[in-house]
């Protein structure tokens, strides 16, 4: 069940004082991701609470398609393999090159994630989309390539390899957020019909303006608004 973008299916408090944040069609909250000029690198190779491909953010004009990465594997379009969780197990050390503590990703993953990215590189080349929208998916293809191919022959230490896995991962569902954006939200924005009944499994984002926040509920993005915390909110439900 979907309610009117300015009241609050759910609604938290978070870390803010004078306002809350309030979504019209998910049942949670999730921790909104405080600015920060310092994005830490986890030992999963992650982000933390910054990991765009896995948490929503604040939307930002001109980046639509963050919001619509996928939130959830759905083979054979977009394969398991871009959400498992990396680790020092994944990691191999490579005896061969005469440095100790130097060494790879296991064969199989790197061979899961490169058959992943080919997936997303091909699906974003077979779409039609205007030139501004190619020109930066070209530029997320060749970063892609140049990080599976580091990935595939540098032998690195176990943070650094784990890292650039992950960021294979990033990068690739990074294109597939923008096949979902060409092929399915642009539409719907161009649509006159409400879609808001029909949520994506996409990982949405933080609005912090009124008319981003209707437009994202229109177009069925998981939306969450942070607004002022006033006596004529409607709040369904508070949530931590």
């Amino acid at each position: 069940q979907v309610c009117d973008y300015r009241d609050a299916k759910v609604a938290s408090r978070d870390i803010f004082d004078t306002m809350v944040i309030t979504s019209p069609n998910m049942d949670y909250v999730p921790a909104y991701p405080v600015e920060t000029t310092i994005v830490h690198t986890y030992a999963d190779g992650m982000w933390g609470q910054h990991e765009y491909s896995r948490f929503p953010q604040p939307f930002v004009r001109g980046r639509w398609h963050l919001a619509c990465i996928p939130a959830r594997p759905c083979p054979p379009e977009v394969p398991a393999a871009l959400w498992n969780r990396l680790s020092a197990k994944d990691w191999r050390e490579d005896t061969s090159i005469g440095f100790s503590g130097l060494g790879h990703m296991t064969a199989e993953l790197q061979e899961d994630l490169d058959s992943a990215a080919a997936v997303a590189i091909r699906r974003y080349e077979e779409i039609d989309v205007p030139a501004n929208v190619r020109a930066y998916g070209s530029m997320l293809v060749l970063i892609l390539r140049q990080v599976l191919d580091r990935m595939r022959h540098l032998p690195a230490a176990p943070s650094v390899a784990i890292a650039v896995a992950a960021h294979v991962q990033r990068v690739a569902l990074e294109l597939c957020g923008l096949w979902t954006y060409a092929e399915v939200v642009v539409p719907r924005t161009e649509s006159s019909v409400d879609f808001s009944a029909r949520v994506l499994p996409v990982v949405g984002g933080f609005a912090r303006e009124a008319s981003d926040a209707a437009l994202f509920t229109r177009v069925g993005i998981p939306t969450w608004y942070l607004q002022p915390l006033t006596h004529q909110l409607g709040v369904w439900r508070v949530v931590e």
